[in-house]
């Protein structure tokens, strides 16, 4: 078992529920500190991936706003090629059946 500074020590934590101080050894200081650590640690990383979020939800609504500004350019020039081309297609009539 690795040694601790916290060895000798007994601790005391004020519990809500009682007036009277609950006595930690200093193994169960350490398991607190430690999840204390990774709390932390979570804390951090949720931070940084809400961070990360955030870029990317303003990224895709630049580009929703972009697309916005371009769809009716586009949709305009592929209507006036579509006429274009609706133009150019020859009417024929439908094949008459022989019999």
């Amino acid at each position: 078992m690795p040694t601790s500074n916290f060895e000798d020590k007994a601790y005391e934590i004020n519990d809500a529920n009682s007036s009277a101080p609950v006595k930690l050894d200093a193994v169960a200081q350490a398991h607190i500190e430690k999840h204390i650590k990774l709390q932390e640690d979570l804390t951090d990383e949720m931070v940084g991936m809400a961070r990360q979020l955030k870029e990317s939800s303003l990224l895709v609504s630049q580009s929703l706003q972009n697309s916005e500004k371009i769809g009716p350019k586009l949709l305009e020039v592929g209507e006036g090629s579509l006429h274009r081309h609706l133009i150019a297609i020859p009417i024929s009539s439908p094949p008459v059946p022989t019999t």
